[in-house]
């Protein structure tokens, strides 16, 4: 009697760890065009708005955004995409308006309306964009394939080149501001620069 006892038990463990873990959530996660409504398997930029919809830049198949279900697409035939070759950069500013970086120029949508930004109709140096941050002062720094690095206060533009400050190279791939303010800015040649308007102030990690 205690050997089928013992028996059972182990047999409601077993079955008992198999529901578990059939029960638990999957570690991993892949979305990608043959699963689901993701456009193109090139994704180059991810932001999350306050309602915690993922967007997606792909480099071939526009705007992508995921709410957990549904999947809606961004493109030069349904938007005011200006083009379906979507870069790094993508961010929210404080109003949740998306500004996003393509190949063709900056991109803003404010969830209706789209507004873009190129050579020919603003201060931005170059049409082909890499990545971009907001500062604590709402100004947005953008980074250039081959034209160094603009600021937009969302009026006026100021741009950064090797012909007009020290930036080391005009090849900008990566930006990031710390907590003093300084722009750390990585280029493609040039090495590492930081920038700070009034001076750059470098305090070391603080623990």
């Amino acid at each position: 009697m205690k050997t089928v006892l013992v028996l059972g038990l182990v047999v409601l463990l077993v079955i008992g760890s198999a529901v578990a873990a059939c029960s638990q959530t999957p570690e991993w996660i892949v979305y990608n065009t043959d699963n689901s409504g993701l456009p193109y398997d090139r994704d180059r930029g991810l932001a999350i708005d306050e309602q915690g919809n993922i967007w997606m830049g792909t480099y071939g198949g526009g705007l992508a955004k995921f709410d957990g279900e549904t999947w809606t697409v961004y493109d030069t035939a349904n938007s005011g995409l200006p083009t379906y070759g979507v870069h790094e950069g993508l961010t929210f500013d404080e109003q949740q308006n998306l500004w996003i970086c393509t190949h063709t120029g900056l991109a803003k949508f404010d969830g209706e309306t789209w507004t873009t930004y190129h050579p020919t109709n603003s201060g931005l140096p170059h049409n082909k964009l890499r990545t971009l941050v907001f500062d604590d002062q709402g100004n947005l720094w953008i980074a250039t394939q081959w034209q160094g690095l603009a600021k937009f206060d969302g009026e006026n533009w100021a741009a950064y080149n090797t012909d007009n400050s020290r930036l080391p190279h005009d090849r900008v791939y990566a930006l990031a501001i710390d907590g003093e303010g300084n722009i750390w800015i990585g280029t493609d040649g040039g090495g590492l620069a930081v920038y700070r308007e009034g001076g750059v102030i470098l305090t070391g990690v603080q623990e």
